[in-house]
């Protein structure tokens, strides 16, 4: 039979054969069944043919430890040098991923992992209190791993073409994404979100994925990559069940908190680099007013997502360090508190606090605008007198 009438799966079979004569791990041949996949395998086996070649000739531990080798084509399919199975697509940390929702149409070659995947899938379901469905016969003809579990009025179906490449029915229940997160942890994977899954099922699977409890073995949280913006307002969420809308909300809020956050950072970058080019200005009534606008919109980009609470101990704070301040430029403030009284220091701090208005109100010759820091001082002083009562 010549090669170009041969099936992809007899072509496979032999591939497999010579990567096995060629010494490499039989654990590290690709599960994926592609063209691509078949003219990368071969192109492995050309060089580690190559590669034992010269090590006959005594040039092999240069061979294997130059920079060159260090990629091998095996890593872009998916091999480690530990015999492991590395995917092609990973989590942010590098942790190989499981991809729920693949559009997978070969069947891994492999078949050992179909009884692990069953052996799993079994005790979950017990565990969970669900039926367990499932065709050994139908496994192995497929080359998959398809079960059902239900309970009640709910039933799903999964179906795994390969250890790392998932399916999950539209009506499959919150146990059933959970089994998968379960497995996933258990298999050190990520949780990789696959573009065909509808928004009710993504919404699914990472509620399933935020109420996981479990770790990896190296005690790191599960990983997710492309996780879904949730939409509470939108019609697939009122489907959803309510301990997973309220897991949803509580994400969604939490990550609209997050942004928001990270919104105000940039904001506060802004105005500290307008602050750093005011203190390189000459120091005159334009640049003061300057310099006060531009702390006003500081202050005001603080409590602006800050809740009503929240605004009323920030703009206490600031009028303790006002008061503190005063107190240190010779100010007399009337309602200092105990604790107020100690923050504000001995000798030391009054000459900091004096030398920093000077500097304040000095040109870059070091020249101090006397009128402008008087008319600082004198509006401080006239602050807190009218807040004390005139004392």
């Amino acid at each position: 039979m010549t090669e170009e009438k041969k099936t992809l799966d007899e072509q496979f079979i032999e591939a497999k054969k010579e990567w096995e004569a060629a010494g490499l791990a039989v654990e590290d041949f690709p599960k994926e069944t592609t063209e691509e996949t078949l003219t990368a395998i071969r192109k492995k086996i050309a060089e580690e043919k190559a590669k034992n070649e010269t090590s006959v000739s005594g040039n092999n531990k240069e061979e294997k430890t130059s920079p060159e080798n260090t990629k091998t084509p095996s890593n872009a399919l998916g091999a480690k040098e530990d015999g492991k199975q590395q995917e092609t697509q990973t989590s942010k940390d590098g942790r190989q991923t499981l991809e729920v929702g693949a559009d997978e149409k070969t069947p891994s070659p492999e078949l050992e992992w179909i009884e692990e995947k069953r052996k799993f899938w079994k005790a979950y379901a017990q565990s969970v209190e669900n039926n367990f469905e499932n065709d050994p016969a139908k496994d192995t003809e497929s080359k998959t791993f398809c079960c059902a579990l239900s309970k009640d009025d709910k039933k799903g179906e999964i179906k795994y073409t390969a250890p790392d490449k998932v399916q999950i029915s539209k009506e499959a229940h919150l146990e059933m994404y959970s089994g998968l997160v379960k497995d996933a942890v258990k298999n050190g994977l990520s949780i990789t979100f696959g573009n065909s899954l509808d928004d009710k099922q993504k919404a699914m699977l990472l509620a399933a994925c935020l109420m996981n409890k479990e770790k990896y073995a190296d005690g790191t949280e599960l990983a997710m990559v492309n996780p879904p913006k949730i939409d509470v307002n939108a019609e697939y969420f009122k489907q959803l069940p309510q301990d997973v809308q309220k897991t949803l909300s509580d994400y969604a809020k939490n990550e609209q908190e997050k942004n928001q956050q990270k919104e105000i950072d940039q904001k506060l970058a802004t105005v500290r680099s307008k602050l750093k080019d005011n203190e390189a200005k000459e120091r005159n009534e334009e640049s003061i007013n300057e310099r006060y606008a531009i702390r006003q919109e500081q202050s005001d980009i603080i409590r602006e997502n800050m809740t009503p609470e929240q605004k009323i101990a920030h703009q206490q704070k600031e009028e303790d360090r006002e008061k503190i301040l005063a107190m240190r430029l010779g100010i007399r403030v009337a309602d200092m508190t105990p604790e107020l009284q100690k923050r504000v220091g001995g000798d030391r701090e009054k000459q900091i606090a004096e030398k920093k208005i000077n500097e304040r109100f000095s040109d870059k010759d070091g020249k101090i605008d006397t009128q402008a820091k008087d008319a600082f001082l004198a509006a401080l002083k006239t602050k807190f007198e009218k807040s004390s009562g005139g004392k």
